[in-house]
């Protein structure tokens, strides 16, 4: 059985002769929540590479220079090619509604997969789904990548990365974004096995009667991160390890810590009575689930004129911190 592990990167840089910088994954988030995070592992043309016009998909633009593509297979608001690069072969599947006009930035639905036809190691696959509802304010994007490397000193490496990022924007002022980025990296065939995980729930809610919604909202935020999440650098032909916490500390009651890659947890929750008597609710907490310690703090019938903001809050690991307005 093999061993699991969530420690410090060095032992496996050294094991496996790990070359270059981790990058702490981490802050792209920091920049751009909701948005989810790159995969790492994409085929050598990357999603997104076309547009349709009419039920008619074109995907020249990424099927140019060391790219070659040929159509196998196309329809009303389908097609199948085989796509040639330095990196091998793929059949790429495209898929939107019928009659579509625009990218997939825009449409309300588009699905695109890329299986690889030549890969030594087995049968991976990557894909992306856009589903989106633009007049009632919803938007979903679903990013999956399975893909297996050897490295020169014959190690073999999966690595499959999940990325998911939904949005609810109502008329009414609720709000609801959720993002859920995965990575596992498994090698030799869980003789050792990284797992990273970033987990961002977003939530406003108003709440009074229909003639005024917004006589008091409440608003609920959790944030959890941890692990290392593994990529494969073509270049050097390395295994990539980077943590997804870098150290650091939150104090409520007390202080809690953590080192690079520990998982850590905080949970906000506020309310305010906006047009009433002005009463207000404030709770949040902050825990290492490595270490299994935690911290929380809790006000009640705060005045008016407060802010009712988070107690404490790491921007490098856990970004730009949340207010109610």
């Amino acid at each position: 059985m093999g061993n699991k592990h969530n420690d410090h990167p060095t032992h496996a840089k050294n094991h496996y002769r790990l070359q270059g910088q981790t990058t702490i994954i981490a802050t792209l988030l920091a920049a751009s929540l909701f948005h989810g995070v790159a995969l790492a592992d994409q085929p050598a043309v990357v999603f997104d590479g076309w547009t349709v016009n009419n039920g008619v998909i074109d995907t020249s633009a990424s099927c140019s220079g060391p790219v070659s593509c040929t159509t196998l297979a196309e329809d009303d608001g389908f097609i199948q090619q085989q796509v040639t690069t330095a990196h091998g072969t793929f059949t790429r599947t495209i898929i939107t509604d019928a009659g579509a006009t625009g990218d997939a930035s825009t449409l309300g639905f588009a699905d695109e997969s890329f299986i690889p036809m030549d890969n030594p190691t087995g049968i991976d696959i990557d894909f992306k789904q856009n589903i989106r509802d633009i007049q009632n304010g919803f938007d979903s994007v679903t990013e999956f990548s399975r893909n297996s490397f050897v490295d020169p000193q014959g190690n073999f490496i999966n690595i499959a990365e999940m990325n998911i990022a939904q949005s609810i924007n109502g008329a009414d002022g609720f709000s609801n974004d959720f993002a859920l980025y995965q990575n596992t990296t498994d090698i030799n065939e869980g003789a050792t096995t990284y797992f990273g995980k970033m987990v961002d729930i977003d939530q406003q809610i108003p709440l009074g009667d229909a003639a005024n919604p917004f006589a008091a909202e409440e608003m609920f935020i959790y944030r959890e991160r941890g692990g290392f999440a593994g990529s494969f650098d073509e270049a050097t032909q390395t295994l990539q390890l980077a943590p997804l916490t870098s150290p650091g500390q939150m104090t409520l009651n007390d202080t809690v810590t953590w080192a690079e890659g520990e998982r850590i947890a905080t949970t906000w929750i506020a309310y305010k009575d906006r047009n009433r008597d002005q009463s207000g609710f404030n709770y949040q907490s902050v825990k290492n689930l490595d270490q299994l310690t935690g911290s929380e703090i809790i006000a009640m019938s705060l005045p008016s004129d407060e802010i009712i903001d988070p107690f404490a809050w790491d921007v490098a690991n856990l970004g730009p911190a949340p207010s109610l307005p």
